[in-house]
């Protein structure tokens, strides 16, 4: 897909979380199916080439795909919650939920550093009857109890 995902002043790339890598190369091949290709991002990328990822990933244009074809989208595992700089993204999406308030803030940061210029937009689908919904409030909940003190 040669246009960007959502339209904004610039054109948008969006970061998808994903906290266990074994679902990652699922995802991806499920969003490329649908006309999202994607650029994966876990500990399985060589430390050598992860640096000319991001850099590809944080240019105005749209980036490479793993399989070669322009992308917009950028899936993530938990080796990404720390370190990266990904000011070009305004979108994230989580598809697995994280364990604290505080790592959800921390993996947004990634998002909202020096260089961001659009308003950065989360969104955490839950699927109804699974852990996902116990695991967001429990999250919530430690939040609230952290703010307290």
């Amino acid at each position: 897909r040669p246009d960007p995902v959502v339209g904004y002043t610039r054109p948008t790339k969006v970061i998808v979380y994903v906290h266990h890598t074994s679902c990652v190369n699922m995802l991806a091949k499920v969003l490329a199916l649908h006309g999202f290709p994607c650029m994966t991002f876990t500990g399985d990328v060589p430390l050598w080439k992860r640096d000319a990822l991001l850099r590809d990933f944080n240019q105005q244009r749209a980036h490479v795909s793993d399989d070669g074809r322009p992308s917009w989208v950028l899936i993530i595992s938990s080796i990404g919650t720390t370190g990266l700089n990904v000011p070009r993204a305004c979108v994230m999406i989580y598809m697995e939920q994280v364990w604290s308030a505080a790592e959800e803030r921390q993996i947004n940061g990634r998002l909202c550093r020096s260089g961001q210029t659009e308003h950065v937009f989360v969104y955490k689908p839950l699927a109804a009857r699974t852990t996902d919904v116990i695991m967001s409030g429990m999250a919530r909940g430690k939040d609230q109890m952290l703010r307290v003190f």
